[in-house]
């Protein structure tokens, strides 16, 4: 998940360690101390070298310790951590507006394949199987309860370097220094038929 641990942070002997509370700019708050993380999530803390999930508790603390927030590049929206990029053959893309607008780019899966060039797979059409998942480890393909969640959340339609999309966890259209801060995937990349080396639609929406 491409961990990162941010500066060093003081908690206090007798601190409880509970879930703190993350704001959509990937800021984090403990004890007066805000931690900025701009365009990551805040998924832990590293306390003298063991790691504790968000939810954890540290009890009887009889000295003070030196924590590090733990976070992975990423987006805390809809209740749910979504990678900063579109999947392509197994990794994220290096940018949200990636789409790769051919068939073979690696960014187009037809469903229970974890190759995006099978193209004809007989199962594809029956239950999903977790084992066909093509999400790097830590990471899952997202529900219909986690898209409408992320629905719920509050979108907003606009251009991020020329490519047409929608942002999430806002309904105001971002301004430039701040198109990093929220989700954003792309609108316009169409879709590929069972047995087809062809794209349609491309100009005019996107499935996911």
């Amino acid at each position: 998940m491409n961990k990162q641990e941010g500066r060093d942070i003081i908690i206090p002997k007798g601190t409880k360690l509970l879930r703190q509370h993350v704001e959509q700019n990937g800021s984090v708050q403990l004890s007066g101390t805000r931690l900025e993380a701009s365009g990551r999530v805040h998924v832990g803390w590293s306390i003298n070298g063991k790691e504790y999930a968000l939810g954890g508790l540290v009890n009887n603390i009889t000295s003070d310790l030196v924590a590090k927030a733990i976070w992975v590049k990423g987006y805390w929206v809809g209740n749910s951590i979504w990678a900063s990029g579109n999947l392509c053959s197994g990794k994220f893309a290096t940018t949200q507006e990636y789409i790769s607008k051919v068939w073979n780019g690696g960014d187009y899966y037809n469903w229970n394949c974890k190759d995006p060039l099978d193209i004809d797979k007989e199962e594809i059409y029956t239950g999903w199987n977790p084992l066909n998942d093509p999400c790097p480890i830590g990471w899952k393909t997202p529900s219909k309860a986690d898209f409408d969640n992320l629905v719920s959340a509050g979108y907003v339609y606009g251009l991020k370097n020329g490519v047409a999309g929608y942002w999430f966890g806002t309904v105001t259209l971002p301004t430039a220094e701040k198109q990093d801060d929220y989700l954003f995937m792309p609108s316009k990349g169409g879709y590929r038929d069972l047995n087809s080396t062809g794209l349609a639609q491309v100009e005019s929406y996107t499935t996911y």
